[in-house]
């Protein structure tokens, strides 16, 4: 996408970066041009310090928080002086933010829908259908296991990144007929439908990094590697990705208004993809190693991801720990947040084990004549010398083992101060009164802190994709010819099994009929009478809904998280118990009627 050319060393105007066979349009290289200024915009970014990542880049920010994370334990010193003392790393950091997710994920939360009609009158049935439908697509896809990375990276890095599409993916099976082998393309049930994907931290490009949200940045630029294969099966149609080769890469040069190759070893098998999106001028346009892959009208290219009311919007949610400032797009890790008293912790340890080994086996030093080989140092070996006046004593530098001892106790609970204290976990006394459980929960919902505050605001930023999604894809008809030649409207119907508290069955079904019916009161509970039957009676637990398709999906829908969703399951389970103990002892005490009281 971006390039330098090679000119000759002895004679500066030779250019030796070979011409690109690639020469698009006009329209197309004024717009490569463009989106190759912003691609370099955003690359000189993610390289360039920044006070508020200590004077490094986001890459190298990135690259010690992960060391942090993974235990990173530097070489073995191969000095013979050196290779003794012990470089053993315990995983301090890492059990810690382990611990966190844990808390935070004991219970998968999805944002609370409610619909709005517009006589902005609340519907609760129909906010009850989209509820559903997004337990449906989280069941049916592998968003838990994102989830679970998506707060996972936001502990570890200094921004994470959450996708979610809808996708029709085809793969080629093998058919047998008449011995004969055919091949045809089908669905893929797998990589096709709803999808989450996790976005790798360094996959993304902004324009601002002093920019906090992420929906006001000018551009957004997912880069990513893939194979050359699948390069090819996602844009070999395309008439220009016969200049595609893995490899090398295309740029443009806007001096010389020619495009150049240049060859990079990295990309040997695979191709440099970039999806160039911007919100405010409605453009999503994609390369393959720099060669333009887009629509063949480039004002064609509108961002795929949108609203009911067909608004663009990206398709992704961003989450961090730790606010940096109000106005710096990215955050304090709890990695990076943990790593100073770490780093202390661990060359501590690392003293004492050196501590415990001189103390062990002491070094010596030998006077007279004579010389003590390090053979004899083993237990319980006698070892006489000829020279009576041989002496060998031990060195002693003297140690405070109790002094490290203490500094590791203090900078444990240092350390949970920065994060979470481990008595989250769980509940170690049961609280008696509801009085006490309230307090355990409102000091619960202290401990998660502003990183609980930010997570439930990025799962509304999700839910509100996923919604769009439902809308846009899942609840639209397809037009079906029938065996008469006529064309219907056909829309699917989803099942949900075992769901809620109460594990009901649940049949959502969008009726193509009911659009444009008026229905009156008596023929609206007519049907749900009908419905009720067909479910088996009120004590069943199967529910069928039959929605309007066309009324359904004009409604506003909201999304509200409440933080304690967040809370471990031991502190909610500590609070029932109080409430119900608390219920018992209030049985067959009088109940207090409050008197009426006309207001006005």
């Amino acid at each position: 996408m971006i390039g330098n050319i090679l000119y000759d060393e002895k004679d500066k105007t030779k250019i030796l970066s070979p011409l690109s066979v690639y020469s698009p349009p006009e329209e197309v290289r004024k717009l490569t041009e463009r989106i190759s200024q912003d691609y370099q915009v955003g690359f000189n970014l993610q390289n360039k310090s920044f006070t508020e990542f200590n004077d490094y880049s986001l890459f190298q920010r990135m690259d010690i928080d992960q060391k942090r994370w993974n235990a990173y334990r530097q070489p073995q010193s191969m000095d013979v002086d050196e290779e003794w003392r012990w470089n053993g790393i315990r995983p301090i950091t890492r059990n810690r933010i382990i611990g966190i997710v844990a808390q935070m994920t004991s219970k998968i939360v999805i944002p609370a829908p409610y619909a709005q009609n517009d006589k902005d009158e609340i519907d609760v049935m129909a906010a009850q259908v989209m509820r559903d439908l997004m337990e449906y697509d989280i069941r049916n896809s592998n968003y838990i296991d994102n989830y679970i990375m998506w707060i996972t990276d936001a502990l570890v890095n200094p921004a994470a990144y959450l996708g979610v599409g809808f996708f029709n993916a085809m793969q080629t099976i093998k058919e047998e007929n008449e011995g004969k082998i055919s091949k045809k393309d089908v669905l893929d049930n797998v990589f096709s439908g709803f999808q989450t994907y996790n976005i790798p931290l360094d996959e993304v490009l902004i324009g601002n990094f002093y920019q906090k949200q992420l929906d006001r940045q000018k551009f957004v630029i997912r880069r990513r590697y893939i194979e050359y294969d699948e390069a090819k099966s996602l844009k070999g149609e395309h008439d220009n990705f016969e200049f595609v080769r893995p490899g090398i890469r295309n740029f443009y040069d806007s001096g010389l208004m020619l495009f150049y190759e240049s060859f990079d070893e990295t990309l040997q098998t695979l191709c440099e993809e970039i999806t160039y999106y911007n919100r405010l001028e409605d453009q999503e346009v994609q390369f393959m190693n720099g060669i333009y892959v887009g629509d063949k009208d480039t004002e064609a290219n509108m961002i795929k991801h949108r609203d009911n009311e067909n608004r663009p919007k990206y398709n992704f949610g961003v989450l961090g720990y730790e606010d940096i400032s109000s106005r710096f797009f990215f955050y304090k890790s709890a990695a990076w947040k943990l790593g100073d008293d770490d780093e202390l912790v661990i060359r501590t340890e690392q003293l004492l084990a050196d501590a415990t080994f001189l103390e062990t086996m002491t070094p010596t030093i030998t006077t007279g004549q004579g010389q003590m080989s390090e053979a004899i140092m083993i237990p319980g070996k006698n070892t006489a010398f000829e020279n009576p006046n041989v002496k060998v004593e031990p060195i002693r530098l003297g140690s405070s083992l109790t002094a490290a001892f203490n500094l590791l106790l203090q900078k444990q609970r240092d350390m949970s101060e920065s994060t979470q204290d481990p008595m989250m976990s769980g509940v170690q006394t049961l609280p008696k009164t509801a009085t006490e459980a309230a307090l355990l929960v409102q000091q619960a919902k202290i401990a998660l802190g502003r990183f609980g505050n930010m997570l439930a605001s990025s799962l509304k930023k999700v839910g509100g994709l996923m919604i769009d999604v439902i809308l846009q894809h899942q609840t639209v008809g397809d037009i079906e010819e029938t065996s008469d030649g006529q064309t219907v409207q056909k829309f699917k119907t989803f099942f949900l099994t075992n769901s809620g508290e109460q594990k009901l069955n649940k049949k959502i079904m969008f009726k193509p009929e009911m659009m444009g019916q008026s229905l009156s009161q008596e023929q609206v509970m007519a049907q749900s009478n009908d419905l009720m039957t067909q479910e088996g009676g009120v004590d069943s637990n199967s529910r069928i809904y039959e929605v309007n398709p066309e009324a359904w999906r004009k409604l506003k829908f909201f999304l509200e998280v409440d933080v304690e969703e967040l809370l471990p399951l031991s502190v909610k389970a500590a609070q029932q118990t109080a409430l119900q103990s608390q219920g018992q002892n209030l049985q067959g005490q009088p109940m207090q009627i409050p008197q009426k009281v006309d207001i006005g």
